[in-house]
């Protein structure tokens, strides 16, 4: 019978032990692997480089690009488009404003 309360006890303090390290870091409230923040994240930093970051970017002005007309060295056709439409056409006139080819070209600088 001795045994048997030394065997008791004794599961009884494994079992203590098993519960007791399952507390998280923060004490027994918590699970175990969640550690709790010691303050909340400082405001004035969440607000403060963001609105630097803004203020120390230039403007951006974006422009449209610009349209040309190309001509094909193996017959007459002409197109007008912003790129080239392939390696052997080459540039006759622009840069024009629209898709048309005929409204005011860009001034010159």
């Amino acid at each position: 019978m001795t045994a048997g309360r030394i065997g008791l006890a004794g599961s009884a303090q494994s079992l203590a032990g098993a519960r007791n390290s399952r507390h998280g870091a923060n004490g027994p409230g918590e699970p175990a692997g969640i550690i709790a923040r010691s303050h909340p994240p400082d405001t004035v930093m969440l607000f403060a480089l963001p609105l630097l970051f803004a203020l120390a970017v230039p403007p951006v002005e974006a422009a449209p690009a610009p349209w040309y007309v190309w001509a094909s060295p193996s017959s007459e056709h002409r197109v007008c488009a912003q790129t080239s439409p392939g390696a052997a056409w080459r540039k006759v006139a622009g840069p024009y404003r629209n898709a048309a080819c005929r409204a005011a070209p860009y001034p010159t600088r």
